[in-house]
C-alpha cells in the first residue's frame, strides 16, 4: 500500500503496503458504474442457492476457509503462515497513521503540491498531508504489509462480515503474489517510486488488478444470495464524503490501479487464463501505457529512455528541486483533462513514448521552474499533442503572447512555453521572462 498507493502524484516517498480501499478493495465503493456492473453480471450467473456461510465457523476457521479458496481459484500455494489482524477503525486508523507519519513528512508533502500547482492540478495552497490523514480514516478497508508479512481488516462488527471476508480474500492474494514474486524485487517498492514511477506505477495496477479480479471470482464461487445482496448494498452507498468531493483527477488516480489494472488484467485472462498471467510476472509491465494499452504490452512497446535534465546551474542560489519524475501517458492524460475534453485529452496522451519531469522551488520568491519534455511515437502523434497542448495553454492560461518558429508561449501569473521538434515536446514553465530564457538557452532544445 501507499497513500501514494492511490499514487497521487506519486508521494513517492511513501510505500509500505498494499490496500483494500471503500469496498471490495476500491471497486465497490468509488468505482461504482464500473464495479457494480460487475457485480450484476456476477448476479445473474449466481442462480443456484448456497447454504452454511463461513460466518458460522469460528473466526480461525473463517480466515483459514477464506485462505483455502482463494488458493483454489489462483492455483498458488503459501509456505508458512502470515500475521492475521482484525481492527476496529480506529485501530486500522492508527495503523495506517503511523506508517505515513514514519514514510512521508509534511515538508514532503508540501513539495509534492507544489509540483501538482505548477502542472495546474492543485491550489498551491492545498493541505495535502492532512487530506492523506484523513482520507485514511475514510477509505481503506485493509492492507497487507509485505516488510512484515501481515495482513490488517477493518472488522467492527462481532461478527466477520461479508464486506470483511471479501476484502481478506483479496488481501490473501496479495500474501501470494508477494510470497512467489516479490513485489518489490518486481519495482514496487520505496526505491522503485524514486528511480523508476512509471514502472511502479504498471506493477502496482498489475497486482492489484489481479487481486480485485481475484476477488471477482472469489464473490462469485464463495458467496450465497444473501451475502451478495449485503455486498451489492453496501457497493451502492458509494465512497465517503472526503474523496467524493476531491477533485475528478485525484479520485480516478487514487484507483487507477484497481480499474485500469483489473482491465489489463482481464485483457489478458481472457486470453490464456491464470497461465498467461502467471507469464506477466517474468516480463512485467512497465508504463501506465501498457497498462491503458494491454495490446502494447502485448507488443512490447517498450517507452523510449529520455534524458534528465539537470537545471542547477542555469538556477541562481535558493533553488531547490523539489520533484523528479515521469508523466507516463497517464499522467499526462489526467494534467490536460483539466482544460480540454477527455476525448480530446485520451487522444493526445495516447501518442506518448516516454517522458522526462522535474520540477524547482524558490523559498524566498515563493517561485517555481518546470520542465517535461515528452517523446512521442510519430510526427503524428506530436502534431496532435500540439494541438491538445495549445488548446489546453489557450484555456488555462488565456492567449498566446508569442508564436514564433517553434515556440508557443503564454504570459499570465507564470510564463508557459511549449516548444516542439519532429517528434518531441518541451513544457517550460518560468516566474518571468529572465529566467525562461535562461532555462531555454541550458537546455539547447
Amino acid at each position: 500500500m501507499r497513500p501514494a498507493q492511490f499514487q497521487m502524484k506519486q508521494p513517492k516517498k511513501f510505500n509500505p503496503s498494499l490496500i483494500a480501499i471503500g469496498g471490495i478493495s476500491c471497486l465497490v465503493a468509488v468505482c461504482s458504474v464500473f464495479f457494480l456492473g460487475s457485480l450484476i453480471f456476477v448476479g445473474r450467473n449466481m442462480l443456484q442457492e448456497r447454504t452454511a456461510p463461513s460466518e458460522t465457523l469460528p473466526l480461525p476457521d473463517q480466515l483459514d476457509e477464506i485462505e483455502s479458496q482463494v488458493r483454489a481459484l489462483r492455483g498458488w500455494q503459501l509456505d508458512g503462515e502470515i500475521d492475521r489482524n482484525l481492527l476496529t477503525a480506529e485501530e486500522l486508523r492508527a495503523h495506517l497513521l503511523t506508517e505515513l507519519e514514519e514514510t512521508y513528512s509534511p515538508e514532503e508533502a508540501r513539495d509534492d503540491t507544489r509540483s501538482l500547482a505548477a502542472l495546474g492540478l492543485l491550489d498551491a495552497e492545498f493541505d495535502l498531508y492532512s487530506f492523506y490523514l484523513d482520507l485514511y480514516s475514510e477509505t481503506v478497508l485493509g492492507l497487507y504489509d509485505p516488510e512484515d508479512d501481515a495482513i490488517f481488516i477493518l472488522n467492527n462488527s462481532e461478527d466477520f462480515d461479508v464486506t470483511a471476508r471479501s476484502t481478506y480474500a483479496h488481501e490473501y492474494q496479495h500474501a501470494l503474489q508477494d510470497q512467489r514474486y516479490d513485489v518489490e524485487a518486481l519495482g514496487f517498492s520505496e526505491e522503485g517510486w524514486k528511480t523508476d514511477p512509471e514502472r511502479a506505477a504498471a506493477i502496482q495496477a498489475l497486482i492489484e488488478g489481479e487481486a480485485t479480479f481475484l476477488e471477482v471470482q472469489w464473490i462469485q464461487a464463495n458467496l450465497n444470495r444473501s451475502e451478495f445482496g449485503l455486498l451489492v448494498a453496501e457497493s451502492a452507498a458509494g465512497p465517503g464524503d472526503l474523496i467524493s468531493n476531491a477533485p475528478q483527477w485525484l479520485q480516478d488516480d487514487f484507483y487507477f490501479p484497481y480499474e485500469k489494472g483489473f482491465d489489463f488484467v482481464e485483457r489478458l485472462y481472457a486470453d490464456g487464463g491464470w497461465e498467461a498471467l502467471n507469464e506477466v510476472y517474468a516480463q512485467p509491465p512497465i508504463s501506465t501505457e501498457m497498462i491503458l494499452h494491454p495490446e502494447k504490452y502485448i507488443a512490447g512497446d517498450l517507452p523510449l529512455e529520455i534524458p534528465e535534465f539537470e537545471l542547477s546551474d542555469a538556477l541562481s542560489e535558493g533553488w531547490e528541486e523539489i520533484d523528479r519524475s515521469q508523466l507516463g501517458e497517464w499522467w499526462t492524460l489526467l494534467v490536460l483533462r483539466e482544460h480540454i475534453s477527455e476525448d480530446e485529452a485520451t487522444e493526445a496522451a495516447a501518442g506518448w513514448g516516454g517522458n522526462s519531469y522535474v520540477a524547482y522551488f524558490n523559498e524566498s520568491d515563493l517561485a517555481t521552474v518546470m520542465v517535461s519534455h515528452w517523446a512521442w511515437d510519430s510526427a503524428q502523434e506530436a502534431d496532435e499533442f500540439f494541438a491538445a497542448f495549445r488548446a489546453y495553454g489557450d484555456n488555462r492560461f488565456g492567449t498566446p503572447q508569442t508564436t514564433q518558429g517553434n515556440r508557443i508561449c503564454w504570459n499570465a501569473e507564470t510564463i508557459n512555453c511549449l516548444l516542439f521538434t519532429l517528434n518531441e515536446s518541451l513544457w517550460v514553465l518560468a516566474p518571468d521572462s529572465n529566467m525562461l530564457e535562461r532555462v531555454l538557452v541550458h537546455l539547447n532544445f
